[in-house]
This record gives structure tokens, sequence and C-alpha cells, in this order.
């Protein structure tokens, strides 16, 4: 389900999926919120100390913040 920190172009990512959607459809978007929380267990905790997941798999600052959302959709005028 976590797939938009893995995306290089969040913005275009966005956009083609809601042009994909339904009139008034729902997409349902979940990442890892970038906060020090998500970087010491998602990134050093899953990555490094419990090697759940291979280093490098997670880049901290491509974690995406709730607002940047909003942000990243271009709203036709």
């Amino acid at each position: 389900m976590e797939v938009v920190e893995h995306v290089a172009d969040l913005s275009g990512f966005l956009n083609v999926c809601a042009r994909l959607l339904k009139p008034n459809g729902i997409m349902l978007v979940a990442t890892l919120n970038r906060t020090l929380k998500s970087l010491a267990l998602a990134k050093i905790g899953a990555e490094y100390i419990l090697r759940w997941l291979p280093p490098g798999t997670h880049e901290w600052n491509h974690f995406v913040r709730p607002e940047i959302y909003g942000r990243s959709l271009n709203y036709p005028a």
C-alpha cells in the first residue's frame, strides 16, 4: 500500500491517478509521514536494526507529509 514515497514525480503520479478516476471517485493513498518517528522506526529500525527491509529501501526525504498531497494535485480551472 505504501507506494508514493517511491514515486519520482509525486505530482504527476497523483494527477494521472486523478484523471483515471470516475467522476466523484475516491482514491485512497497511504504512505509514511515524514516525522522523526518514521525516520527512527521505518528507516533505521526496519532497515538497519531489525533488517526487515533491505537497506536503502526508503529515503526519508521522500516520505510525504499529509499537506503535500493537496498541493501536489493540479485542479483544472
